[in-house]
């Protein structure tokens, strides 16, 4: 009996780690996970709300509330209903169900739901550590949710999944507790996030298994949420690092649209063409060499350089009208003077340049978050907006990468195509006498439901035994084999 129950609960252990996704994905053979560093503060007792079944070693808890409190060598767990649990240097709660997640408190934004393990250990510190160990397409999904809830710009978030899963490949430590932290520079990763959004499911589902490499090895796809208009790489950021042809330091325009607080002042060989106060700020600079200069005719140039003082040095040359004729005068001058409230007034700025362009050169005064290497959040969003592929995005970004897809892996089909090409599919390749059949419908009660889902589960893991109607439902995405794919698939049209 005893033996019976263990190789149960090893059963249902399977079945939560293969259909608790949140997300729909592709089936492949071997399913990559992430151990991702949750931001839950210092605290030396930590409270946890389960929802749906939990194993906690050979104890299966339903629902309640978690104490996780540190000891001297490890963690203790207690539960609301079931007592004390154990105490060890780490105890996993493993989900039973599809259903099954985990609320906890984050330090940043509050009250946060997690899908998959959570692994709970105590740091050198001496303060809980909380780790979720997630499938790959559950991470990019979390991140999305972090990073992009709200935002209508479905190729953003198609780039920013490319990238979430090239940086998380990067970040594999076995050596570790953990591969990859949810916040600070890398991307927010906000668990499931409770209620699904398709647009995010659909845009991870889009670009499974899609990875951009540089001769055969996944790039380390460095994301920030705002360069200030200018992209630089990990050599001029990290200095220790070395050149890494699959970046780029350039001129990042979508970036700069992007930042509400960035001013701009176009500077072009016509002095008459500046507003007023900056005519006068030059007209005066020039005065300081040319005491009987009375105007401005031309300016030459306005570039970077110089040998002024200040945040960034700049080099103006210009042609000034005297009694005896034209002159021409090089002022140095800091950049940041151009910002003054009497001037351009630039506000709260962090980052000043001249970009040169045809029709002259563009005074930049803008703000940065982040690094400001690899893919900017404001970029890539307003990319996106202004109908750029998620291609185009990540070629931008990363512009020695190769985007590559592993061969293995296909995505589903289109939520909406889905609904309507799977059942005709299904119905074409049965013979002619046999009736139709309500795909996914393996509980055979005319309706798509929960139960359905479970069923299916069971089936796939040997549980469950089906007749010829029920295989033929079965096969929801209609790709000829009934596995977790379908499950998934099934449990995205259920809801």
């Amino acid at each position: 009996m005893i033996i019976w129950r263990k190789f149960c609960n090893i059963l249902w252990i399977l079945l939560g780690t293969a259909i608790f996704l949140s997300i729909p994905a592709a089936a492949r053979g071997e399913e990559e996970t992430l151990r991702v560093l949750l931001s839950v503060g210092s605290h030396k007792e930590l409270t946890l709300t389960l929802s749906g079944d939990y194993l906690c070693q050979d104890k299966t808890l339903q629902g309640g509330t978690l104490i996780c409190s540190v000891v001297q060598k490890g963690v203790r767990l207690s539960h609301s209903e079931a007592g004390r649990l154990t105490a060890a240097e780490e105890i996993a709660l493993i989900p039973l169900g599809a259903d099954s997640s985990l609320t906890v408190k984050h330090r940043y934004y509050g009250e946060q739901t997690y899908a998959g393990e959570l692994l709970l250990s105590r740091t050198p510190k001496g303060n809980v550590r909380v780790v979720n160990r997630v499938p790959m397409e559950t991470y990019q999904y979390g991140v999305l949710l972090g990073e992009l809830r709200g935002e209508d710009a479905p190729e953003g978030a198609k780039a920013l999944a490319v990238a979430a899963r090239g940086l998380a490949l990067n970040s594999l430590n076995d050596g570790e507790p953990y591969d990859i932290t949810d916040a600070g520079e890398n991307p927010d990763f906000a668990g499931t996030g409770g209620e699904q959004d398709p647009a995010l499911l659909s845009a991870v589902e889009a670009v499974a298994g899609q990875t951009l490499t540089y001769h055969n090895q996944p790039v380390k796809t460095h994301y920030c949420r705002g360069n200030g208009g200018r992209t630089l790489t990990p050599e001029q950021v990290w200095k220790k690092q070395g050149p890494d042809p699959a970046f780029g330091a350039s001129f990042d325009p979508a970036d700069l649209a992007g930042d509400p607080g960035a001013k701009t002042l176009l500077v072009t060989a016509d002095p008459g063409a500046l507003p007023g106060e900056i005519y006068d700020f030059l007209l005066n600079k020039a005065r300081a060499q040319l005491p009987e200069g009375q105007a401005l005719s031309s300016i030459a140039s306005l570039r970077e350089g110089g040998e002024a003082q200040g945040l960034c040095s700049v080099r103006a040359t210009v042609e000034i009208s005297t009694p005896k004729g034209q002159e021409t005068c090089t002022l140095d001058f800091d950049l940041a003077e151009l910002g003054d409230p009497a001037l351009l007034d630039a506000g709260d700025y962090d980052l000043c340049y001249v970009q040169q362009e045809a029709r002259g050169a563009l005074v930049v005064f803008s703000t940065t978050d982040g690094h400001r290497v690899g893919l900017s959040r404001r970029g890539m969003v307003q990319m996106a907006k202004e109908g750029h592929s998620y291609r185009e995005i990540l070629s931008f970004y990363y512009p020695g990468a190769r985007l590559e897809g592993l061969p293995e892996e296909t995505s589903l089909p289109e939520q909406a195509d889905r609904a309507a090409s799977v059942p005709a599919r299904n119905q074409g390749e049965a013979p002619l006498e046999e009736p139709s059949v309500l795909v996914g419908d393996v509980d055979e009660d005319g309706v798509l439901t929960k139960g359905d889902v479970t069923l299916l589960g069971r089936y796939v893991l040997g549980l469950a035994t089906f007749s010829h109607g029920q295989h033929r439902a079965a096969d929801v995405n209609g790709d000829g084999e009934i596995n977790f794919a379908d499950v998934r698939a099934l449990k995205e049209q259920v809801g």
